[in-house]
């Protein structure tokens, strides 16, 4: 379950109060590497805006940004066990 937290209310061992349990109709978790339009995102990487990701990039500078079904093997390569398991997919040495 996703819960909205206040933070302010963090303690050493607690994350925040909750305060909300936002309706899960509504929320979809999104899948690292995001496409846009080459164009799109180089003028969004552009604008200066601070993000999380591209989408949120897109989405700040007016874009359309829309969501489509994704896939478990377009992993994105952020450590060394995600590197190792693109290697292993592809037959590379570890």
């Amino acid at each position: 379950t996703v819960k909205v937290i206040d933070p302010g209310s963090a303690g050493a061992t607690v994350l925040g109060e909750v305060v909300a349990t936002p309706d899960r109709s509504t929320l979809v978790a999104v899948q690292t590497p995001q496409a846009f339009r080459a164009s799109v995102l180089r003028a969004a990487h552009a604008s200066g805006v601070d993000a999380t990701d591209d989408a949120a990039l897109v989405e700040a500078a007016g874009g359309r940004v829309v969501v489509v079904q994704g896939d478990p093997t377009a992993r994105k390569i952020t450590t060394v066990d995600d590197l190792e398991w693109a290697r292993s997919q592809v037959g590379g040495a570890p």
